[in-house]
């Protein structure tokens, strides 16, 4: 599986919308989709609403979709806005004014609190999500770099202290998708609902630590959208390695699949690679080449 940097899945979405036509309303949708079933898997284990803490972007558009999506199954929602309402543009926009649309058809499942972007107190806020079933992540996404500003800042320290297990959607806020930096504070999340690829900063360290179990979730992007893209990375699946290696016969021997081949070690750093081959200092099954 292709592992683009933000970057790279940013011209993935370009391309697949403005040269594939795509509407880009229709990925939010399904990515919002994909937010709701992970966050919903959470509150079928707990009690108390989920919540929803939304940025402005598309990023906090999948946030609204998943919002609007658990209140249409039946779930207590609460929406937080990190933002002013009409701060909402485009596709966004138009989840905010179909979210408005859905609280007015249920009358009461989904509370929205527009605290905008006044400073606010950490403790409090943790205090006010203590009793949630889960927390959507959706402040920041792969294109934001630096350290959260405030009162962002806050909001995700809120996050880490109320207690709550947490989805993140596509990336958690604050970690960089292009090398795993992490250079403020960033939630410490259950699961990471990423949308199309596995962006390389959810595997790079120290923004690994903050993803929790990562989901990617098929959007509808056509795999040649990615292709048509440089993206030089790749990440090793399951599925790959159950396509890629035969199949053994229950009556076989280790000996019938060839040999492993360690590539491994520069000058003065051979022991790594001299333990990964140890078996047995008498056996002739090891052969160590050397090459300069």
């Amino acid at each position: 599986m292709l592992l683009p940097t933000g970057t790279q899945m940013q011209a993935v979405d370009r391309e697949a919308i403005e040269v594939m036509g795509i509407p880009s309303l229709d990925l939010m949708e399904r990515a919002g989709a994909g937010v709701a079933a992970a966050a919903r898997a959470l509150a079928a284990e707990a009690e108390g609403p989920v919540v929803v803490v939304c940025g402005r972007g598309n990023n906090g558009g999948d946030g609204l979709v998943a919002a609007r999506l658990l209140a249409a199954e039946g779930i207590d929602v609460q929406v937080w806005l990190a933002a002013e309402p009409e701060q909402f543009t485009g596709d966004a926009g138009a989840n905010w004014e179909r979210l408005l649309a859905e609280a007015k058809r249920l009358s009461g499942a989904i509370q929205i609190l527009p605290l905008g972007e006044e400073e606010v107190d950490a403790a409090s806020v943790a205090g006010a999500w203590e009793g949630a079933s889960g927390i959507v992540d959706a402040l920041l996404g792969t294109g934001v770099t630096g350290s959260p500003r405030p009162p962002l800042d806050s909001w995700i320290t809120a996050m880490n202290v109320a207690g709550p297990p947490i989805v993140a959607v596509d990336i958690p806020s604050g970690v960089n998708a292009e090398n795993g930096a992490v250079e403020g504070v960033a939630p410490l999340a259950t699961v990471t609902v990423t949308m199309a690829l596995p962006k390389r900063g959810l595997l790079l360290y120290p923004g690994r630590e903050h993803t929790g179990r990562i989901q990617v979730v098929d959007i509808g992007i056509p795999a040649e959208a990615a292709e048509r893209q440089d993206i030089d990375a790749e990440v090793l699946t399951h599925s790959w390695a159950m396509l890629t290696l035969p199949a053994r016969s229950l009556e076989s021997h280790k000996g019938d699949y060839g040999r492993v081949v360690a590539t491994a070690g520069s000058a003065g750093m051979m022991g790594a690679g001299s333990l990964t081959s140890l078996k047995d200092t008498e056996s002739n099954d090891i052969r160590l080449s050397p090459h300069s």
